[in-house]
């Protein structure tokens, strides 16, 4: 099976350009969530994930990020994961000789599974992205909450501690 190419930023398509599609290829996520638009690096190991992986990178390098309801499970099954997650684009991958894959992740959009499409090699889905709730009325809230947190952030950078930007 031939190595999928390394993927730099310039390779990546407009972000209001992706379109997610109905069935993507499912990566469980042992001890963390996902959220649209929040980027994280993630340590890739188990086989059927590296498999999912793969799959997102020959595609459209989409992805659906699901949490398992238990961390200590090490191959999940489909009602052992979250239904709920975040679809997620492949921004970068690095295969490391140990056979893991270090990839960084963007979410795109909360989605919710409708059902599982294939679980051998890898778990695939069809899914339905969910929608943001309007900030209409909460705009004034959101603004306090904005101000708050830049406040306690200030607090904490006095006290010596770094924070990244």
């Amino acid at each position: 099976m031939a190595e999928p190419p390394d993927i730099s930023d310039n390779d990546l398509p407009p972000q209001e350009a992706v379109s997610i599609p109905d069935v993507l290829p499912v990566m469980a996520l042992r001890d963390a969530v996902l959220f649209p638009y929040a980027i994280i690096p993630l340590t890739v190991g188990r086989e059927i994930s590296v498999r999912a992986v793969d799959e997102a990178l020959a595609g459209n390098r989409l992805v659906l990020v699901l949490t398992q309801q238990s961390p200590q499970t090490e191959d999940p099954k489909p009602d052992e994961l979250f239904q709920i997650g975040c679809v997620a684009l492949i921004m970068r991958m690095l295969k490391l000789p140990d056979g893991t894959i270090r990839i960084l992740i963007q979410g795109l959009s909360r989605a919710r599974v409708d059902y599982f499409t294939r679980t051998e090699p890898s778990l695939e889905a069809r899914l339905t992205t969910l929608e943001e709730p309007e900030s209409g009325s909460g705009e004034l809230e959101a603004k306090a909450f904005v101000r708050s947190i830049k406040q306690g952030l200030e607090r904490v950078s006095t006290l010596g501690k770094q924070i990244s930007p």
